[in-house]
Parts: C-alpha cells; sequence; structure tokens
C-alpha cells in the first residue's frame, strides 16, 4: 500500500509564513523609514539651532559696533562741550584782562588740566595723533604752495621774495632767505646750515658754496642754477 503526501494539509501553514515574512519586512521598512525621518529631523532642527546662533552672533556683533560708534560720539561731544564751554568761559575772562598775547599757551594749559578728568589715555593719544597729522599736512600744504609760487622766479627778479618753507623739524629756518638776491649772495656758511636743515641725510660740505646755493635753489622750488665763471689770470 503505497501512501501519498497530501500537499494541502501544508498549504495553509506555508501561507501563514509568508504572511508573517511579508509582515516583518513591513514592519522593518516602516521601522527604517521612522530611522530616516527622526535623521531629517535632528538634522533640520541642528541647523535651525546653527543657523539661530548664527544670526544670534550677527545680532552681538552689530549691537557692539553700534555701541562702540554710540562711545566715539559721546567722546566727541564731551570734547566739544569742554571746548565750546569750559575752555571758552576761561578765555573770556583771559581776554578781558588783556592778555591776548598769551592765549595760545593758556588754551593749552588749560585743555591740559581739563581733558585728563575726561578722557582716557588712548583718547588723548589719538588726539595728539590728529593734531600731529594735521601740522604735517598743513606743513606739506604750505611748502607745495610756496614751491610753486617760488618756481616763476627769474634771475632778473632778485628783489622778489622767496616764499618760506617749513624744514625737517617743522618749522620756518632762521636762516631762509628774504628775498631771491639774499639767496643768490648769501655767504657758503648759510648756505650749508639751510641745505642741512632741508635736506637731511645729504652730507654737506661748507667749502663748496656755489653747490651748496644750487642745492638750496632746487629745494626752495625756484628753477634755476647758478654757474660761476672764473676769471683767468693773464
Amino acid at each position: 500500500m503505497s501512501s501519498t503526501i497530501n500537499r494541502d494539509l501544508f498549504a495553509p501553514q506555508t501561507a501563514g509564513e509568508n504572511k508573517i515574512s511579508q509582515l516583518k519586512e513591513d514592519v522593518e521598512r516602516l521601522q527604517r523609514s521612522l530611522e530616516a525621518l527622526n535623521e531629517n529631523e535632528i538634522k533640520h532642527d541642528a541647523e535651525r539651532r546653527i543657523e539661530g546662533k548664527l544670526n544670534d552672533l550677527e545680532k552681538s556683533l552689530h549691537d557692539s559696533h553700534a555701541a562702540h560708534q554710540q562711545q566715539q560720539a559721546d567722546v566727541d561731544a564731551l570734547l566739544n562741550r569742554i571746548l565750546e564751554k569750559e575752555v571758552m568761559t576761561s578765555l573770556e575772562h583771559l581776554v578781558a584782562a588783556g592778555v591776548l598775547e598769551h592765549i595760545d599757551d593758556l588754551v593749552k594749559k588749560e585743555v591740559a588740566e581739563l581733558l585728563p578728568t575726561h578722557l582716557d589715555a588712548n583718547v588723548h593719544k589719538k588726539i595728539k595723533e590728529h593734531r600731529e597729522e594735521l601740522e604735517r599736512l598743513e606743513h606739506e600744504l604750505n611748502n607745495a604752495e610756496s614751491m610753486r609760487a617760488n618756481s616763476a622766479l627769474r634771475a632778473d627778479q632778485g628783489d622778489m621774495r622767496v616764499h618760506p618753507l617749513y624744514n625737517s623739524e617743522g618749522r620756518i629756518s632762521e636762516h631762509f632767505p628774504k628775498t631771491l638776491n639774499d639767496l643768490i649772495f648769501m655767504p657758503g656758511v648759510t648756505a650749508a646750515r639751510l641745505r642741512q636743515e632741508y635736506e637731511p641725510g645729504v652730507k654737506v660740505s661748507d667749502s663748496s658754496r656755489e653747490n651748496n646755493i644750487n642745492a638750496v635753489l632746487r629745494l626752495f622750488g625756484i628753477g634755476m642754477q647758478l654757474v660761476w665763471r672764473r676769471s683767468s689770470s693773464s
């Protein structure tokens, strides 16, 4: 008697296993989707947080810059108030007292006494640097204008004024010639001193009067060079 396997007995079990496998796959796929969603959400949340931090930092920098500008404006306003009120009040008394010839020195002294109570060392330094730079630019402007005016002088205009220039120390030399003739006929030692003052760092010889006078002519913007002719002995 032969035995026959009834395949229909196993069919329900196989279908159930397939169903379970399908459900597992669905569950795993759903888990992967949820993990991906969580990762994206975490990433987006981190990006939002970073963007928020950057915006806060930008706002903080902007506020700091604005505060610095306001502090600078306050310092400027304070300085103006000092100069316009306290110093000017003192100057009115000085003028009334008849000491006009000492005003410049007294203003400097008054400001020097008042500013330390209101301004710190950095502001003092900045003001000093601005004043020195302004003075330097004023001297350069004066020298440029004087050299331009001097360039128009001619040899037959000996009585014409030589426009003064500031030297390397920021002052007009006491040896500066008043007229073109004063320059041309000045002693050799004077020409050498002028050249040293207006051309520092150049080795100057007192014995070469002609060269020194020509150098001074050039330094002062005068467009001529003199040639001395020596007479030959008969």
